[in-house]
């Protein structure tokens, strides 16, 4: 597997409530990042600095 991987597990909620349960391996998904880890990602920065 190359560096574009990205494995999930998803709970059967959000498979009911997305349309995730409809892809299979290989397809392509615009994933997202909320705003709330990109601060969570600054704050623990700072802190190994």
């Amino acid at each position: 597997m190359g560096e574009d991987f990205v494995g999930l597990s998803l709970i059967p909620e959000t498979l009911k409530v997305t349309t995730l349960g409809y892809k299979s391996p290989g397809d392509k998904v615009n994933v997202e990042v909320d705003i709330m880890a990109k601060h969570i990602e600054r704050l623990l920065e700072s802190r190994n600095n």
